[in-house]
C-alpha cells in the first residue's frame, strides 16, 4: 500500500467517526427537545383539566323547612356506674399486755373492847361481835306507840337510857320478836320495838 492510499484511509476514518459523533449528538438535542417540550405543555394540560366544582342547585328549602329525616337525635352514650368491689382489710391486732396492779391491804385495827363503860352516845356506832348497836332519841322520835312500853313503867337508868319497871333497857330490833330478852354490853334489854336494819339493835335514849 503507497503512503497516498494509507493517508486516504486514514482520513476515510477520521471523517466516518466524526459523522458518527455528528448524529449522535444531533439524537441527543433531539431527545432534549422532545422532553422540554413535553414539560412546558404539561402546566398547560394541567391548567387545561382543571375546572372549578359546580354551584349546587338550590333545592328551594330553608335550613327551618328541611324534612325531618335530616335532623337526627344525636346518640347519648350513658356511661354505666359500676359499683367499687369493697376490699375489706383486717386490722392487725396488737396485744398490749396490762400493767400488773398492786393494791395495798387497808390496815385493819381491830374495835375497842366493848364494856358497860362504853360511851355509846359519843361514839355512835358500836360493834360487838356481829351485833351494831346504835341510840335514838325519845326527844326525836318520843315512841308514843311504844304502849307495852309506856305500861310497863316507862322510866330512865342513871346513863340516861330507858328502861322498863324490870330494869331492862329498851331496845329494837328486827330479828326478835317483841318481848325478847337480849344481853347487851350495857346489861340486859328487852325488844320493845323494830324496824331497823337486820343484825342492830337501836338503844332508846333520852338525849
Amino acid at each position: 500500500m503507497t503512503r497516498d492510499e494509507m493517508l486516504g484511509l486514514i482520513a476515510a476514518a477520521f471523517a466516518a467517526m466524526v459523522s458518527t459523533i455528528m448524529c449522535a449528538a444531533c439524537l441527543v438535542g433531539m431527545h432534549a427537545g422532545v422532553a422540554q417540550a413535553e414539560q412546558a405543555d404539561e402546566p398547560e394540560a394541567r391548567e387545561a383539566a382543571w375546572e372549578p366544582p359546580a354551584e349546587p342547585e338550590p333545592c328551594g328549602l330553608a335550613v327551618d323547612q328541611a324534612p325531618e329525616e335530616a335532623w337526627e337525635e344525636p346518640v347519648c352514650c350513658e356511661t354505666q356506674y359500676v359499683e367499687p368491689e369493697a376490699t375489706y382489710v383486717a386490722p392487725e391486732t396488737t396485744y398490749v399486755a396490762p400493767e400488773p396492779t398492786y393494791y395495798e391491804a387497808d390496815y385493819y385495827e381491830p374495835p375497842a373492847a366493848v364494856d358497860s363503860s362504853t360511851d355509846l352516845r359519843t361514839m355512835g356506832v358500836v360493834y360487838d361481835g356481829g351485833t351494831r348497836y346504835t341510840w335514838y332519841s325519845e326527844l326525836v322520835l318520843p315512841g308514843g306507840g311504844l304502849t307495852e312500853l309506856n305500861e310497863n313503867g316507862r322510866t330512865h337508868d342513871e346513863a340516861g337510857r330507858v328502861v322498863d319497871a324490870d330494869g331492862y333497857i329498851a331496845v329494837a330490833s328486827s330479828d326478835h320478836e317483841k318481848g325478847t330478852v337480849l344481853d347487851t354490853p350495857w346489861g340486859a334489854a328487852k325488844v320493845y320495838d323494830c324496824g331497823c336494819d337486820s343484825g342492830t339493835v337501836d338503844i332508846y335514849t333520852q338525849w
